[in-house]
């Protein structure tokens, strides 16, 4: 592949398009596009090739991941989506042609990746508690997993061993294809059956912040979509967390109007004329003890 050098400069390039009608811009883009896919996808197969003879190594590189942020300089999360896409190549070769056309994405093949090494963890688990084994095994070398079929009911554990059947990674890809990143990691944990996480887990950091994973059901996920729309108009791109701080403060401001900090009702005064300060002064304690200078 021949790399094709920029002949203008960023201003000039900047200048030059500024010239094209809207159309013209539109469809440059439309081409740049197509441009940058189909030369994502040929990046993922000199990854595939480069783990496949190991040459991280004679770069003094222990592991490829390392060998991607180092020497290519790509972030850490931008390398590992590269090398999921790599190594689910050598099983599905015909992912590289989507890739390129844009009918899988690499976040989409990012969560397969995950999906399948999930499944794997847990099914080595099931079969390390229950000596005897039941159900099929990991065929992998030929492109095929077992999982359990939907539908079943059961525990995490039960539903890896009900009856399986091969699932072709190649398969799977097809069904994730035009969906989104939340509809792919969907249809992932569907297919493969994973484990369902209910439970919740606190981690107290060095900072004394608390790091908090808990499992939302199907209603709970969509009443917090239904609040972090409500806010966008006064947090737009707010996290979920940022939404669920920003609820539980207006949670106490109603309820508990003298838990409020200084801070707090100075903000609650904007604008900050004499008035709105009396009144933020007021709901705070239900008296006016504001003095303000004239």
């Amino acid at each position: 592949m021949t790399s094709r050098k920029l002949t203008l400069s960023e201003n000039e390039l900047l200048f030059e398009l500024r010239k094209l009608t809207s159309q013209q811009l539109h469809e440059k883009l439309v081409s740049e596009a197509s441009r940058e896919r189909e030369h994502l996808s040929e990046i993922v197969c000199h990854i595939y090739e480069i783990d496949r003879r190991k040459l991280y190594l004679k770069f003094n590189y222990s592991c490829l991941l390392d060998y991607l942020t180092s020497e290519m300089k790509y972030s850490k999360s931008s390398a590992m989506r590269r090398l999921d896409a790599a190594r689910l190549l050598a099983q599905a070769p015909e992912l590289a042609a989507d890739l390129a056309s844009g009918k899988l994405t690499l976040t989409q093949l990012s969560v397969v990746a995950h999906g399948l090494k999930q499944a794997k963890r847990e099914t080595r688990k099931l079969e390390g508690e229950r000596r005897q084994g039941q159900g099929g095994q990991t065929r992998e070398g030929q492109g095929l997993l077992e999982f359990g079929s939907q539908g079943e009911t059961g525990s995490a554990a039960e539903l890896n061993v009900q009856k399986r059947k091969p699932v072709e990674i190649s398969e799977l890809l097809d069904r994730v294809k035009g969906n989104s990143a939340a509809e792919t990691q969907f249809v992932v944990a569907r297919t493969l059956n994973l484990e369902i996480k209910a439970f919740e887990r606190k981690v107290v950091q060095r900072d004394e912040s608390l790091r908090l994973e808990m499992t939302f059901s199907k209603d709970e996920a969509e009443l917090l979509k239904e609040v972090k729309d409500i806010l966008s108009h006064a947090m737009p791109g707010a996290s979920f967390k940022e939404v669920i701080v920003a609820s539980l403060k207006e949670l106490r401001k109603r309820k508990n109007p003298a838990a409020l900090k200084r801070t707090d009702v100075m903000r609650l005064a904007e604008p900050k004329s004499a008035a709105a300060i009396r009144r933020a002064v007021f709901r705070k304690d239900k008296c006016c003890q504001w003095e303000f200078e004239h």
